[in-house]
């Protein structure tokens, strides 16, 4: 887990290998009913010589084969830093998208080194995963894959209907985005998403652009209204 800690960037395409990984392993645990609501990297172990990440801790694992939801009303679970909107608000109907989101917060950190999101104590934390939009990463690191930009970003969507809509999906993005000649199926899987943020960031599908200072996106749109 050290190299999965606050402050230190991983190499991309370590970081790809191990978001796909365990990306894999969610969507084992998905299919058989089970969320884990505790991504964050004390519960990753990257095993000796493969280097292979190993999801741990399923100590507040949700079943939702079992699990008698309504008894769990109100209460949250999980890690401030690393819950989704939905668990910070309290949901505990929280499915597999939930950790998906997780994933995103892992993928942001291990990328540029930095949480999305921080605060003085759990309520701020929680409050920002709800209400506040995260620096993008663009923003805080111009060298980046669009590929991998477009997969984390999507993951870090407040609508759990915006994100990924499985593990499986995410982890075949990941893995398609090292292998060129799957590049076709790549944009035709990102879909409607990919060109929304790529308008946004200022990416086009190949290596990501420097982030773009205000001035020069509207010097790319002079024909929008000023308001």
């Amino acid at each position: 887990a050290e190299r999965l800690k606050q402050g230190t960037r991983l190499p991309l395409d370590d970081v790809r290998d191990i978001l796909a990984s365990l990306a894999r392993t969610l969507d084992h645990a998905h299919t058989r009913g089970v969320v884990h609501r505790d991504l964050k990297p004390e519960n990753v172990i990257l095993e000796n010589g493969s280097g292979r990440p190993l999801l741990t801790d399923f100590g507040v694992a949700l079943s939702r084969t079992s699990d008698p939801i309504p008894a769990e009303s109100g209460a949250a679970f999980g890690t401030p830093h690393f819950m989704s909107p939905e668990q910070a608000a309290g949901e505990t109907n929280v499915d597999g998208r939930s950790d998906i989101y997780s994933l995103g917060v892992l993928g942001y950190l291990l990328i540029t080194g930095e949480l999305p999101f921080d605060g003085d104590n759990y309520a701020a934390i929680a409050a920002k995963h709800v209400a506040e939009p995260h620096v993008p990463l663009l923003s805080r690191r111009s060298d980046l894959p669009a590929t991998l930009v477009l997969a984390v970003e999507k993951c870090l969507q407040k609508e759990p209907n915006n994100r990924w809509k499985s593990a499986r999906d995410l982890g075949e993005i990941l893995e398609m985005s090292s292998n060129r000649s799957s590049m076709a199926s790549l944009v035709s899987k990102l879909g409607r998403f990919a060109a929304l943020i790529a308008v946004a960031i200022g990416l086009s599908y190949g290596p990501a652009r420097s982030a773009m200072e205000p001035q020069n996106a509207q010097r790319e749109h002079p024909g929008e209204s000023r308001g």
